[in-house]
């Protein structure tokens, strides 16, 4: 029968629960999706219960982490006209759709289910994967940290300490400032070029001021 001990991840700090037969191995930290080695302890771990704070009193001293701000990139705002152009191959697709099957003229209305149902599904399709890499794209700023997440399938995470923020850049177009979205750069002391980098994100004067408190 396996076991669980709680184990505390090198990168986000978060006491996580870990079975026993993956001593050794490299696993992903279920909170910040990062992986790290499992190391066979050599005194007795954690008890299991007190994990993310259930037992009262538990001393934490990484619990001065705490997320400030989350945000995906815009959809809409950032891309306007290819939003409503995917969406207007979704209307039409539908719209011809609907005539084909109104249609009696059987040579007119396979044409016309053909036509239609391509432009339904191109529209539909290009919506949906836009927006899971919108959605896998997750900037997040902590007390400590600003972190920078992408990916469906394979993930990349990119993270830059507070401490070690030499420059944060913020670029917005008229366009941008109304609408209120912008593009948001942060590098650090150790790096030539830019580490995190992320486009169409709401509001990137607050998250570059939320930084600029914090260094």
């Amino acid at each position: 029968m396996n076991h669980e001990f709680a184990y505390q991840c090198p990168h986000c700090g978060e006491t996580i629960r870990i079975s026993d037969d993956v001593m050794g191995e490299v696993v992903d930290c279920p909170v910040c999706e990062t992986p790290f080695k499992v190391d066979i302890p050599s005194a007795r771990p954690a008890d299991p219960s007190r994990v993310n704070g259930d037992t009262p009193g538990l001393d934490r001293p990484d619990r001065a982490e705490g997320e400030l701000k989350v945000a995906h990139p815009a959809m809409f705002r950032t891309h306007p006209f290819w939003f409503l152009g995917y969406w207007g191959l979704v209307v039409l697709g539908f719209a011809a759709v609907v005539l084909a099957i109104l249609n009696y003229d059987v040579i007119s209305q396979s044409f016309q289910m053909i036509a239609g149902g391509i432009l339904l599904l191109t529209g539909l399709v290009a919506l949906g994967i836009w927006w899971l890499q919108t959605r896998h794209t997750t900037l997040t700023v902590t007390t400590k940290r600003t972190i920078l997440r992408k990916g469906i399938i394979a993930k990349n995470t990119t993270e830059v300490q507070h401490d070690d923020v030499r420059n944060i850049q913020v670029e917005q177009n008229m366009y941008q400032r109304i609408v209120g979205v912008g593009d948001l750069a942060v590098s650090s002391s150790g790096q030539d070029g830019l580490e995190i980098n992320v486009d169409g994100i709401p509001h990137p004067d607050e998250v570059a001021e939320i930084i600029r408190d914090l260094q």
